[in-house]
């Protein structure tokens, strides 16, 4: 089997997984920062028909929590890149200094949106 079909199988393997009635996100614990700090919540969707279908992948929707926003990422990957949603946080909430949040995490800081 070539790498290629190596990959395309273990992704086949992931959609059938994450398309199974049992799954779930994983605890707030072990999610990114941004959803540990609650700067945004992540809400699974349901499962999709037919999940060995490689286009048939869960998937799950963001929302910002920032107060008065309605900014909603739909049918995002369950374990996406959370960069676009730092970005937006960046440029729509500048008075939120979310790259101070970010790096200071570790620092045992804790930071309230407003």
């Amino acid at each position: 089997m070539s790498s290629s079909q190596e990959t395309i199988s273990a992704i086949g393997k992931l959609n059938i997984a994450q398309n199974s009635p049992e799954f779930q996100l994983e605890p707030l614990e072990d999610q990114a920062p941004i959803f540990k700090k609650k700067l945004f919540s992540k809400t699974l969707d349901p499962p999709k028909e037919e999940p060995e279908k490689l286009e048939n992948y869960r998937t799950v929707t963001i929302k910002c929590l920032y107060p008065s926003c309605r900014k909603t990422f739909k049918n995002q990957r369950v374990y996406h890149s959370t960069s676009n949603y730092i970005t937006h946080y960046k440029f729509q909430h500048k008075a939120f200094n979310i790259t101070r949040v970010l790096n200071n995490l570790n620092e045992g800081y804790s930071f309230d949106i407003l």
